[in-house]
């Protein structure tokens, strides 16, 4: 597979057998792809999670169970190499659109119920799922930074060459990283 803005056919061959090229495969429940788009990633992990939550909605256990099974079961599975990706608005509308449904199903309220997402979230004691995932990457990144400091190169370096024109993509880290951080940690350089 060749990753790339556009899509590259290229031949391979070992030791007189050539290998078949994918556009597309799946590794540890991750979906790899040349043309890697997050909202479609997203997307297969929110609709595994969401087939999960619905098997909730018919268990007659108490609403702490739930929230148990929510946080143990669910949560991992919508936030599955979340700290390796980059949030964008969509993907970020997403996951607090899976999370509020299936929070909602847990206390046994409907949108027409006219209950606010924040009081559904008091009740259950969840966090936000977009911070949360935040935290998950922030700590991943301090996990990395502690490394011996030749695995960190891609974590400090930029890839060679020039951009395409138009605005840059999002980087993994602008993902987690506000403006109010990064002025916190120039004051702290001074």
């Amino acid at each position: 597979m060749t990753i790339a803005s556009f899509t590259i056919r290229c031949k391979l061959v070992v030791k007189d057998n050539p290998i078949e090229q994918v556009m597309q495969f799946r590794y540890m429940g991750i979906d790899i792809s040349s043309t890697h788009d997050p909202v479609k990633d997203l997307r297969s992990h929110i609709n595994k999670a969401s087939a999960l939550s619905g098997c909730l909605r018919d268990i007659v256990w108490s609403k702490d169970s739930k929230i148990r099974i929510y946080k143990t079961c669910i949560r991992p599975i919508m936030t599955y190499g979340t700290e390796v990706r980059e949030d964008t608005n969509k993907t970020k509308q997403m996951l607090r659109v899976a999370e509020m449904k299936t929070l909602r199903t847990i206390v046994g309220k409907t949108s027409r119920d006219r209950v606010r997402n924040t009081d559904v979230k008091k009740q259950c004691g969840i966090q936000d799922i977009v911070r949360w995932g935040r935290q998950r990457k922030k700590q991943w990144y301090n996990h990395v930074r502690r490394m011996d400091e030749n695995r960190k190169i891609v974590l400090e370096n930029n890839p060679p060459g020039s951009r395409p024109p138009g605005r840059p993509p999002r980087r993994w880290k602008d993902s987690w990283q506000s403006t109010s951080h990064e002025k916190i940690q120039r004051q702290l350089q001074n």
